[in-house]
């Protein structure tokens, strides 16, 4: 990601931009905004727990990702789908194995609520909104996650069989 409009903050936090509906005039505001500038100080206080911090704006998503080696930030600002959304949260849970900072950003509160539950509506994803983290549960596994994580040293038996 090197476009022609990514850019560095003040405070040294690298932003990337990324947009398949060409609001690029609408991000760089958004990226600009003391708002953004705010919310990269406060991923570098926390550092590493939750490495990830995801900002759920109306139009847009921003996930910021803290590299301890250099402690620095690494901000992409997109346009997004739900889907896009979900896919995220479970990338972050799946390939890096972490809770998720999610911040409010949105003017409606019922349509964040919305966004969440795509996600939190199953019993193994928890959010927390008094410390805006939404974490996997482990004492709940994804069904499909059990099956992956099964001995297939047995052959298969007649009614423990699934299909993806």
């Amino acid at each position: 990601m090197n476009g022609e409009n990514d850019f560095y903050l003040p405070n040294g936090s690298k932003v990337f931009l990324e947009s398949e509906k060409n609001n690029f005039e609408k991000l760089i505001t958004l990226a600009k905004s003391e708002d953004t500038l705010n919310e990269t100080e406060i991923m570098k206080k926390i550092g590493n727990f939750p490495p990830f911090s995801l900002l759920v704006y109306d139009e847009f998503l921003g996930w910021g990702n803290y590299h301890s080696k250099n402690e620095e930030i690494f901000l992409t600002i997109t346009d997004y789908s739900d889907q896009l959304f979900a896919d995220w949260i479970d990338c972050s849970f799946s390939f890096n194995k972490s809770a998720v900072r999610v911040i409010k950003k949105m003017r409606d509160g019922e349509e964040f609520s919305r966004r969440l539950k795509i996600r939190t509506r199953f019993s193994w994803v928890d959010y927390d909104s008094s410390i805006q983290t939404m974490r996997e549960n482990m004492e709940k596994g994804c069904s499909i996650q059990k099956e992956f994580d099964s001995d297939y040293s047995n052959p298969p038996q007649e009614g423990n069989l699934f299909f993806i």
